[in-house]
């Protein structure tokens, strides 16, 4: 496969290098003097341009009538009839040090706290040191031994 991509890829540069050695016909300048240069008197006559902004006008007249058309209640002022809600303030903490040593604290209770975790007294909620020991006593129960 490489073989052909090299061949391949020879010919190609082969092709290309003869292509550009091939000589080239050559023009050769017209004998005496050269014509005067000539030059447009003006790029746009003025009834183009005309009727280019015309047509422009007219399209855009055309997408404005559109638009009211498909959206008649756009162009008319209306008010909001309801008014608009109050949002509450923001509360400030006035020491966020002491709101965060109550929060922490609070979780440390809820994580070293026992209580239940359904109103169906079915699961219990114990600290974790309390039930790594139980583990380390007690084993857990269908707990494959080898």
């Amino acid at each position: 496969m490489n073989r052909r991509l090299a061949l391949l890829g020879a010919a190609v540069l082969g092709a290309l290098t003869a292509w550009t050695a091939a000589p080239r016909p050559t023009v050769e300048a017209p004998e005496g003097p050269l014509p005067p240069a000539r030059h447009e008197v003006r790029d746009v006559g003025f009834r183009p341009l005309l009727i280019a902004g015309i047509l422009t006008l007219m399209a855009l007249a055309g997408v404005i009538g559109l638009a009211a058309w498909l959206f008649p209640q756009s162009l008319q002022d209306q008010m909001v009839p309801q008014a608009q809600e109050r949002f509450p303030a923001p509360e400030l903490q006035p020491s966020p040090p002491a709101d965060m040593a109550a929060f922490h604290a609070q979780q440390l209770r809820q994580l070293n706290g026992t209580y239940w975790l359904d109103a169906g007294k079915t699961r219990l909620h114990i600290p974790i040191g309390q039930a790594m020991q139980d583990v380390a006593r007690d084993g857990i129960a269908d707990w494959p031994t080898k």
